[in-house]
């Protein structure tokens, strides 16, 4: 619930493996989420990177991983969902702490900034306003060719909103 305001709620992936996660969601919010994407920051002369990316040199690198996906499952109690749609986003800009991503995941020492442009590619899937109960979300992502699988779990505890 941390920074969730509005009536759009943002769930988080997992970059590969699994996770099972628990939260509470009010009652009516919609549910934003990727079931598989890649985003590519643009670090000049770092982790390998000769020097500035242009969006559609970042886009290219990204596509393979997004072109090749043979599995995007997202299910509610069991029910698949549909509507997975694959977005790309517009240019945007990132900024990484010191106790960055890349760092934590990829053992990269990604120094902390401000980076630009960036640019992220992906299947997403909405789900409009669950009811008031528990409800286990369910989201599953394939690409054999980059050994990428993901399933993540999610118990939703979907609580009544109450006003005074």
């Amino acid at each position: 619930m941390v920074g969730q305001r509005g009536s759009v709620w943002f769930l988080t992936g997992k970059f590969v493996g699994t996770a099972s996660r628990r939260c509470s969601v009010p009652e009516g919010t919609t549910l934003f989420f990727p079931v598989i994407n890649q985003a590519q920051v643009n670090t000049p002369h770092v982790r390998g990177q000769d020097g500035p990316l242009s969006v559609d040199q970042m886009r290219a690198n990204v596509a393979p991983l997004i072109d090749g996906t043979t599995t995007k499952r997202v299910t509610v109690d069991g029910v698949a969902i549909g509507g997975i749609q694959r977005v790309r986003s517009v240019p945007f800009v990132t900024a990484l702490p010191v106790d960055n991503i890349y760092l934590q995941f990829f053992g990269h020492d990604q120094p902390p900034g401000i980076f630009s442009p960036s640019v992220d590619d992906g299947y997403y899937a909405k789900i409009d306003g669950l009811r008031a109960r528990t409800h286990t979300l369910q989201i599953t992502a394939k690409n054999p060719t980059f050994n990428f699988d993901v399933n993540v779990t999610y118990v939703l505890d979907v609580v009544r909103v109450t006003s005074r």
